[in-house]
């Protein structure tokens, strides 16, 4: 199998990126006692935060299969789970995190959904995905904006920008879309184009699940994702106690949400150097500065990393399946 340019280059980046960071953070806090930190980390926790983790994502996968059945389409949890690790790898290979979506419609389409349904599934994932953390957002405030931490402040205000903006493009672009491109200039009509696309993805999204006659099957995704979202925040806290610190739960959690709230797209590969640094200084109040880069590293390898290897190993293998019958058509 020959390796697309592109993702072999991603994967470059992704791996130089991540080594460089890491080096600069652990050379910046290292001393005698980081070693000592690392050694006395419990495997027991090790155990337990790869188990949150696998259910973490799981539940994504298996709220990609509840709303494919509010389509009529039923789809295995397990294929949902698939479906998410493929993303993460791509997520974690193209900037900007491009390349994870179009691979995952074409994966629904082979379970014989057609591209339109299959695009308004992974919109409606991601709708989901940001609403269901609207019930966190009181927190998140509550706790952290006493902070005297610059980039908690700093995301905290992102944070509420994004979702003021979101309800108002909802209300003015998603339901009157031709208000939003008679503004951009005839003479951009790529942008234009591009805006539509996205403007008609993301109403496929709402209407998934607005005119979804399964009301109990909605509230039933909604919650899955809710769980999901919880379990993601655990990992913040598990990791901390895992090193022999005792930070306050609500604080490390709500931090871990603000985090990936507010990076909503990095123009690295999987967000590889960006958010190490963000988590760095976000972090800084919680871990101590000698641990902080083993911490981040740790966060970053139970959030993200895992899923990327195991997806990148899952994408390749099914891309040996995928040659034969690029080359029969």
């Amino acid at each position: 199998m020959k390796l697309d340019k592109r993702i072999k280059r991603g994967i470059q980046i992704a791996i130089l990126s991540f080594t460089l960071v890491s080096t600069v953070l652990l050379v910046l806090t290292i001393d005698k006692r980081t070693l000592e930190s690392l050694k006395s980390f419990k495997p027991e926790f090790f155990l337990l935060i790869v188990i949150v983790w696998f259910l973490y994502r799981f539940a994504d996968g298996v709220g990609i299969s509840l709303i494919a059945r509010l389509l009529g389409h039923r789809i295995s949890p397990m294929k949902g789970f698939e479906i998410v690790l493929v993303g993460l790898f791509l997520s974690a290979v193209t900037p900007f995190q491009v390349g994870a979506i179009p691979m995952q419609i074409y994966m629904l389409h082979e379970e014989g959904m057609d591209f339109g349904r299959a695009t308004a599934v992974m919109m409606a994932r991601s709708v989901i995905y940001y609403l269901v953390r609207i019930p966190f957002l009181p927190i998140i405030f509550m706790t952290l904006s006493v902070s005297s931490n610059f980039m908690i402040k700093f995301l905290l205000g992102i944070l509420l920008i994004i979702s003021f903006g979101s309800i108002v493009f909802y209300f003015l672009f998603v339901r009157r879309p031709d208000i939003l491109l008679k503004l951009i200039p005839s003479k951009w009509p790529k942008v234009k184009s591009f805006l539509f696309t996205e403007l008609s993805d993301f109403q496929e999204g709402i209407k998934v699940l607005l005119n979804a006659g399964d009301i109990p099957g909605t509230i039933l995704v909604f919650l899955v994702y809710l769980i999901s979202t919880i379990l993601l925040a655990a990992i913040a806290p598990l990791t901390l106690y895992g090193m022999g610190f005792n930070p306050h739960p609500l604080k490390a959690a709500s931090t871990l949400i603000l985090m990936y709230s507010s990076l909503i797209s990095t123009p690295t590969p999987g967000g590889v150097g960006v958010t190490e640094t963000v988590a760095a200084a976000l972090f800084s109040d919680l871990c101590p500065k000698y641990a902080i880069g083993i911490f981040v590293i740790l966060l970053r390898l139970f959030t993200f990393y895992i899923g990327a290897i195991l997806g990148g190993i899952t994408f390749f293998r099914k891309s040996l399946t995928l040659e034969p019958l690029k080359r029969k058509e």
